[in-house]
Order: C-alpha cells, then structure tokens, then sequence
C-alpha cells in the first residue's frame, strides 16, 4: 500500500537523522613545541568531559581540574618527547574551543593555532603534541685581541717550537754578545778619552 511505503521512508529517514546527530565530530591536529613550552586547550563553556594522554608524563607539568567537565587544560613538557592526546567535549548548546601554545617566556604572547566552533553535541580533538629540544642561543662573546696580544701570542708559539737546550743556546749567545759588545765599547771608549775625544749618546747607540 502507498501509505506503508510512505511511512516506511519516513520512519527510516528519521532514523538517519538520530544517528547523524548522535555521531561525534573528530579532528585531528598536530602542533610542534620547544620545551618548556604548554599546549593549552580552552573552552568557552564546560564542555571538556574527558582527556587521555599517551606519552612519558615523569617530566612534564599538568593542569588537574577538580571536577570534570572543565573548560581549560594546559600540559608542558620539560623534556623532549611526543605526546598523544585525546579530548572529548559535548555541550548541549554552541561552544568554542581553542587550541594555542604558550611559550615559556611569560613575556612573549601565545600563539592561537586554531579555533573550533560547534553548535552543540559532542566533539573530539585529536592532538600530536612534539616538544622539541629548544636550540641553544647562547651567544659566545670572543675577546677582543689587540695586535700586541696577536704579536705576543705569535712569539710565544714560536719559542714553543724549539727544545730547551735551543733555547738556552739562543740566550748563551745573546749574553755573549751584549757581553762583547759592552767590553768594546768600553775599550773604544778608553781609547777616545786618551785621544781626547769622547763618545756622545749618538756614538754610543751606533756601536
């Protein structure tokens, strides 16, 4: 009979609309941090029911609501590691949910990644949380060197390069000379004075 039909498409397209609106929304995001950075998820309502984390929690720092459902979570890790998390909202009117990182340094502003807006019903977000190693900015602050320095360096690398026994060679011949050469002038110096001449500064920084 028509009317059987009818009412059969009826009733089957009533039960496709229960079990579209009972059907959860997912998605699924994927956020990289440095350590020492939080991954926060906000709502405008009470609408977080549920959270699971998989992943090493020995080095990291949770936020622990006291009763459920909530409207804010924040994790932050300390040490390098990925993390899976799963959060599951339901409201029965409109919400929002905000997915945003805040760095370490309270100063700088955290960065909003993404908005979620339901009408109501249940949703699940689906989060691949990477805390990366923070990269070193220590800045290595070299000395300025003066020539001199550079000068004194140089020859103190240059006496590094002979033995000992050179060296004292080197510095046996040096005294042997100043030793000569002061008995010279000394000598030169006598022989002017019995010629009646004497040596002045010039004459003697020649010699």
């Amino acid at each position: 009979m028509p009317w059987v039909a009818i009412l059969f498409i009826a009733v089957a397209f009533a039960g496709l609309q229960t079990t579209a609106a009972g059907q959860t929304v997912t998605r699924t995001q994927d956020v990289q941090l440095c350590t020492g950075d939080s991954l926060v998820v906000q709502s405008d309502r009470a609408s977080i029911q549920q959270v699971f984390i998989q992943g090493n929690l020995s080095a990291t720092n949770l936020t622990r609501p006291t009763h459920y459902p909530t409207a804010d979570f924040e994790i932050q890790a300390l040490n390098a590691s990925n993390f899976e998390l799963k959060f599951i909202f339901d409201y029965p009117t409109e919400y929002q949910v905000n997915l945003l990182t805040k760095p370490s340094d309270l100063s700088a502003p955290g960065n909003n990644n993404t908005t979620y807006y339901l009408s109501g019903g249940a949703f699940e977000l689906d989060v691949n949380a990477i805390f990366n190693a923070r990269p070193d900015t220590h800045v290595t602050v070299i000395p300025s060197v003066s020539p001199w320095d550079s000068f004194v360096g140089w020859i103190g690398k240059f006496g590094q390069a002979f033995p000992l026994w050179v060296k004292g060679l080197y510095f046996a011949l040096g005294v042997q000379f100043f030793a000569v050469g002061g008995i010279w002038i000394a000598r030169e110096s006598k022989r002017k004075e019995a010629a009646g001449q004497r040596f002045d500064v010039g004459d003697e920084a020649y010699l």
